[in-house]
């Protein structure tokens, strides 16, 4: 009796779990593949994805989110702007 039991809550437990994995749809495949092609695509022509766009355009610095990752560099750095230039 106490090992049916167990083995219809590992049931319930595991179908909660998986039905988790089928909860994705053919829309929200087609919605992240459509942004990663845009978002290569901005970077292509950029240097930059569009969250580090978007973020630098914000603060007014030159920002890369790839920064957090290297050691002993910020998010965001001032952009000198050469005054001979203008």
């Amino acid at each position: 009796m106490l090992g049916e039991i167990k083995n219809i809550l590992l049931i319930v437990y595991f179908s909660f779990i998986l039905a988790g994995c089928s909860a994705i749809t053919s829309s929200q495949i087609f919605s992240t593949a459509s942004w990663f092609t845009f978002d290569s695509v901005v970077e292509a022509e950029t240097g930059k994805s569009v969250t580090d766009t978007i973020i630098s355009k914000i603060t007014g610095k030159d920002c890369e989110l790839k920064n957090l990752f290297i050691k002993e560099n910020d998010l965001c750095k001032e952009v000198i702007i050469n005054e001979w230039y203008w």
